[in-house]
């Protein structure tokens, strides 16, 4: 991996063994924590304008045999990468590996990667024959025509074995730095060659809104914020607090306040999510399974969101107490989740962050999806560097929670909103095991190296066992689904369909949109302030002193 990618390693604390017991599993799940780093941005920018690879084309190399070690390249390391994607960037790919890849000889007895070790290049076996040894014993042997090193290559994970030469070799090696850049110059051309396509599917449709949303309509305020009392602390994050509130003029109602300080978000450059998490709430209006946005407000340091009251907890808290969860249970919860999450794609929005903890749970036992926080709305317009406007239909800024991170985001193939029904998947393994699927307990380069090998579709989801019991077929089955990669993915053309999958075929989807179907679990809630749902063993969340705010509020105008 790059050095940006290998820097959020690094950075990223990880809850791990989340399901062992429930007081290493409370501490483990608050490092839970969600990425948001412009790791496209990072590789259309910064290594495509300095990769002169453009000017590579087909006619200055005609080496059948570097053509055919780039062919091999690109089916080892770029498989799966080109199902949105046009004959003419395919192409380019092609003539791009071409242009990468260096002749290098070996002699016999030589090393050419060594077990445990750093790998920054991938390797196509022109001529001879080579031995894989792990810890010091033969595990394999490959000839002409083998390519090795690729894993280490797409997924930053350590050689896995030693590689010696056990004839004189000829190989053609392709580095890191050059995979990199033809990923960059790839979805770069990604772009530019689907316009047409894109045009014609979703022309009428496509948003006016331009890709940052900055649309300064203000919510309509029911509630003066005078009137508004700040109650108990529910929750904290990074910009700030989530208080329960009331008004004296509607004493039986409670809501929810969450304020967030205008210098921490200025200070992480995060302006623009702000305004998009409002638009985003302020569309989802009037979805019985996504949080209702009744409010926008600001002071001089601070802004605020006020949103009905959830007082059940989340669905993390839920899954922690029971540890598994039964298939009533999951069933229930899973067409709630599904339900707001056909709502979101239908008013133009991928959520980008789904995972149980943004999953609330009402005094009915019904979920409510909430923070929208790393919500874009896709498709959308950008503006070009050159002025003009373009639609486009996927994203690849790599965003989310690593644990329920869709194959596409890491690979930075560009993705849409099939990322949030992966994340459903990972829900649904979760619910029925005790343990997410690619929780390896806190090793992220495990957990994207999984997560790739299902992407590129070498690989299938191991389900766990708890998933293999018979009456949960039809449980594995949609979690196959929809841990697989994208162009074979379910909802991915049209998210309606997850719903017609036969595991829901017992669940009668119109009793649940009208909220009467008794949910197989209801919170104790002790009035309209109760937050005991929110507290863990108990304690009290402490309020937070907002940093003093000295820049100007235009970004903020519409709140």
């Amino acid at each position: 991996m790059n050095r940006n990618t290998d820097s959020m390693l690094e950075d990223v604390a990880i809850a791990g063994g989340l399901r062992r017991r429930l007081e290493i599993r409370r501490k483990q799940h608050s490092k839970r924590t969600t990425q948001n780093r412009g790791l496209s941005e990072f590789m259309m920018k910064e290594i495509t304008e300095r990769a002169g690879l453009d000017a590579v084309a087909s006619s200055q190399v005609t080496d059948d045999q570097l053509r055919n070690a780039a062919e091999l390249a690109i089916k080892a390391a770029m498989e799966g990468y080109f199902s949105n994607m046009g004959s003419d960037t395919l192409e380019e790919a092609r003539n791009l590996f071409m242009g990468a890849l260096r002749r290098q000889e070996f002699k016999a007895g030589d090393f050419i990667c060594r077990q445990n070790d750093e790998g920054t290049k991938l390797y196509v076996l022109e001529e001879g024959n080579i031995n894989f040894l792990v810890n010091g014993q033969v595990a394999g042997s490959a000839g002409g025509g083998s390519v090795f090193g690729e894993l280490s290559l797409v997924y930053g994970v350590p050689r896995q074995a030693d590689v010696r030469a056990m004839t004189d070799l000829i190989c053609w090696g392709l580095d890191t730095l050059d995979f990199r850049r033809i990923q960059g110059v790839v979805a770069r051309e990604s772009l530019k060659t689907s316009k047409s396509k894109i045009f014609t599917k979703f022309g009428k449709q496509a948003s006016s809104l331009s890709e940052e949303q900055e649309d300064a309509t203000k919510v309509k305020n029911s509630i003066p914020f005078s009137e508004l009392k700040r109650l108990s602390v529910v929750g904290q994050g990074t910009f700030g607090s989530v208080y329960i509130a009331t008004v004296d003029s509607r004493p039986n109602e409670s809501f929810a306040l969450k304020r967030m300080s205008k210098a921490s978000i200025v200070d992480r450059e995060n302006e623009k999510r702000v305004v998009i998490e409002k638009n985003a709430l302020q569309s989802m209006h009037g979805c019985p399974f996504i949080i209702s946005l009744l409010g926008t407000y600001q002071d001089k340091d601070s802004i605020y969101f006020l949103t009905e009251c959830v007082q059940g907890g989340n669905l993390i808290s839920y899954m922690i107490d029971k540890d598994i969860l039964s298939h009533s249970e999951c069933l229930f919860f899973c067409a709630c989740i599904a339900r707001a999450l056909i709502h979101c794609h239908g008013k133009g929005f991928i959520h980008r962050d789904m995972k149980p903890e943004n999953c609330l749970i009402d005094r009915d036992g019904y979920i409510k999806l909430c923070d929208f926080g790393m919500a874009k709305r896709l498709p959308c317009t950008v503006i070009m560097p050159n002025g003009g406007t373009e639609v486009v239909r996927l994203a690849f800024t790599m965003c989310g929670t690593p644990e329920f991170m869709a194959p596409e985001f890491v690979l930075s193939t560009g993705y849409d909103k099939g990322v949030d029904w992966w994340a459903l998947g990972c829900i649904i393994v979760e619910m029925y095991s005790g343990r997410a699927p690619f929780d390896f307990d806190g090793d992220l380069k495990k957990t994207f190296k999984a997560v790739c090998l299902i992407g590129m579709g070498r690989k299938k989801l191991d389900l766990p066992k708890h998933l293999q019991k018979k009456g949960l077929e039809e449980a594995a089955s949609l979690s196959r689904a929809l841990l697989t990669k994208a162009s074979d993915r379910l909802g991915g053309e049209n998210s309606a369909e997850v719903l017609e999958h036969p595991y829901f075929a017992s669940l009668d989807k119109d009793e649940l949109d009208k909220h009467k179907i008794s949910a197989p679990y209801k919170p104790k809630i002790g009035g309209n302030t109760d937050s005991s749902n929110f507290r863990q063993d108990g304690e009290e969340m402490e309020d937070e002193e907002v940093e003093q705010y000295f820049g100007d509020s235009d970004w903020c105008k519409g709140f």
